[in-house]
């Protein structure tokens, strides 16, 4: 706080200095704890108002609640304050007695804003940002002098301070996607208009190569592959349209004022984007962090609103939709290097994801994308892959299944993320004791099974706590959350004695590095202390009523085939999942439930009931060629 007032003519002190003046500062804290918001403590109105977008419906009634208590007079009781001492030093931009107040906006900004006398103030508080502000204000007297939009009158101040009229007077913010902002988007784009071939745009190169080096653990990195991929595709010897554009063109950044939209915020604006860059980036971000659609229904609306400003044809909107989401994204990474991953991060990191599938089906199949997907959406999600190749997880060969320790909340996130998801047909669903089996069927017939697993036991008993292998967990080389080789060598040890079966040879020096000797107990003397233990008593009669009530719970019948994995009782289940015929009525939900529940049956399931019976069933050849495939071990 004290530097920030250092370019503004103020000098702040913690005790009071000869000449300096007492100040009560009230203030409003970010998540982590640092400041968002702070003002004098006298001012009876909540001016830091002005830098919070309204948009939402929770947002509209946290400003009405703040609107409230500033008019009951209850600000000083409710919030925050704290009492320093300030001295002019300089030629002061601002009366600090008056009514003002400072945003610092989230985490880690490198600039703050200024609300005073009707006029804002950004202040740089790194060379970077500086630079920012100057061509912030190169760019609003370039795009100033249209009929199409205003923009608001500017001054620079001390070499770091942007000052701008407050343009929102009698104006209103409007979400939707209107004639008004169709013809200003038309009018910053006439400002400046190029044609170039691709190899020879230079903003796209350098994102390009930006890219290629940029690396942070907190963004999915399946979304940094895709990208690169789809930029590994693009035809540099086409030609592109290039404008002029606001870069940040959103309801927050504007206001309807009669027949005129007044724009602010101009410091990302260029002449080197995309032509219709503000278009998609208005439908785009509103519909994401506004409206919170999914993608289906953006998507929807981009060709809707194409109608009223750009009149693309089908393929230049997919053409120019795939450049906006390039640039934007790039950006977003090498650029404006976001870093704090709060929840509207979160919406346009999954929104994108889902986005750049239009274009990355020439790459993936679906299948592939939805692994990719699935994985980016659970990135800060707390979770442990069983048994998982150090790999790019959507190479997994097409009969892989998912086994994936999570807790119950994260269980549901995932499965309502599936069901969201534009490639999803539909799920099934069989929730077990210990554990979710889903099949989930894409709208292109290809099949993904997926275990969410809460419990490791046999039956009734936990003989490793999931919980704990999700905190031991460790990223791979591809981001992906494994269970450490300590829990993956016990969790073996276990399932192969417990089957009562030799380890194989592959996996013998994989346990013995991990699991001292002392500890490689066999499971089934280890479930026999449990089972003497007083404790687990009252667990096991618990959850031997909800496995028996699994088990009678689906409409479904089991046919079991004794064997372990890797001998024919998954032959037959591998079998199964890859016959077309079959895929409407085989569901190998529990294909691989031998190591999940370690038990000695893996089981195929036919559906029954009602809907079923008039659906065809595999005929005694198909059937016999299963049954066949029985005499051969894997």
């Amino acid at each position: 706080m004290k530097t920030l007032f250092n370019s503004t003519g103020y000098k702040l002190y913690s005790t009071q200095q000869p000449g300096s003046l007492k100040i009560s500062f009230s203030y409003i804290q970010n998540a982590d704890g640092s400041l968002k918001w702070f003002w004098n403590s006298k001012s009876k109105k909540p001016l830091f108002l002005k830098f919070y977008s309204a948009c939402t419906v929770n947002a509209k009634l946290y400003s009405i609640a703040v609107r409230l208590i500033f008019e009951l007079g209850l600000q000083r009781l409710l919030f925050k304050k704290e009492t320093l001492y300030c001295a002019v030093e300089g030629k002061p931009v601002f009366n600090i007695k008056g009514d003002w107040a400072m945003s610092t906006g989230t985490a880690g900004a490198d600039k703050a804003l200024l609300y005073a006398a009707e006029r804002f103030y950004k202040i740089a508080c790194t060379e970077t940002a500086k630079d920012l502000l100057i061509n912030e204000l190169a760019n609003i007297r370039f795009a100033s002098s249209s009929n199409f939009y205003s923009v608001p009158r500017s001054l620079f101040h001390n070499g770091n301070i942007l000052q701008t009229r407050d343009i929102s007077k009698n104006g209103h913010r409007q979400n939707t996607f209107g004639r008004i902002h169709a013809k200003a988007v038309k009018g910053i784009g006439q400002r400046y208009q190029r044609r170039c071939l691709v190899a020879n745009w230079g903003y796209f190169q350098m994102l390009k190569k930006n890219l290629n080096i940029f690396n942070d653990e907190n963004i999915p990195p399946g979304l940094i592959r895709k990208l690169n991929k789809v930029i590994e595709k693009v035809d540099e010897t086409q030609y592109i349209n290039l404008s002029f554009s606001h870069g940040d063109f959103t309801s927050w950044n504007c206001y309807v004022q009669g027949n005129l939209l007044s724009i602010y915020d101009w410091e990302l604006a260029s002449c080197d984007k995309p032509k219709g860059f503000d278009f998609f980036h208005f439908i785009i971000r509103n519909g994401i962090l506004v409206d919170r659609k999914p993608w289906k229904a953006i998507l929807k609306d981009l060709k809707q609103k194409n109608r009223l400003t750009l009149q693309f044809s089908d393929a230049e909107l997919i053409h120019y939709l795939k450049f906006y989401l390039i640039i934007n994204i790039s950006e977003y990474f090498t650029i404006q290097k976001q870093k704090v991953l709060d929840v509207e991060t979160h919406l346009l990191l999954q929104t994108w994801t889902e986005a750049l599938n239009e274009f990355a089906k020439e790459i993936y199949t679906k299948k592939e994308l939805l692994i990719m997907d699935m994985f980016d959406s659970m990135h800060l999600t707390p979770y442990a892959v069983l048994k998982f190749p150090d790999q790019e997880p959507e190479k997994l060969s097409p009969e892989s299944e998912i086994d994936i320790l999570v807790s119950p909340k994260n269980a549901d996130n995932i499965i309502r993320f599936l069901k969201s998801n534009s490639m999803t047909d539909h799920l099934m669903i069989s929730k077990k004791s210990f554990m979710y089996s889903i099949r989930i069927i894409m709208n292109n017939k290809q099949i993904l099974n997926l275990n969410l697993i809460q419990k490791i036991g046999e039956k009734s008993f936990e003989f490793m706590k999931a919980r704990k292998m999700i905190k031991r967990s460790v990223a791979d080389t591809f981001g992906i959350k494994t269970t450490c080789d300590s829990d993956t060598a016990k969790y073996l040890h276990y399932f192969y004695s417990l089957n009562e079966r030799e380890v194989p040879e592959c996996c013998k020096d994989f346990i013995k590095e991990n699991i001292p000797e002392y500890k490689q107990i066999k499971i089934t003397e280890q479930i026999k202390e449990l089972k003497m233990q007083p404790e687990q008593r009252i667990s096991f009669l618990k959850n031997t009523f909800i496995y028996i009530k699994g088990i009678f719970s689906g409409k479904e019948f089991v046919m079991s085939v004794n064997g372990v994995k890797g001998t024919a009782g998954s032959a037959v289940i591998s079998e199964t999942a890859n016959l077309n015929v079959l895929q409407d009525h085989v569901v190998p939900a529990n294909r691989t439930a031998n190591t999940q529940n370690i038990s000695v049956f893996p089981f195929v399931t036919w559906e029954a009931g009602e809907n079923n019976q008039n659906k065809k069933l595999p005929d005694r050849e198909q059937l016999w060629k299963i049954d066949s495939s029985l005499q051969n071990p894997i």
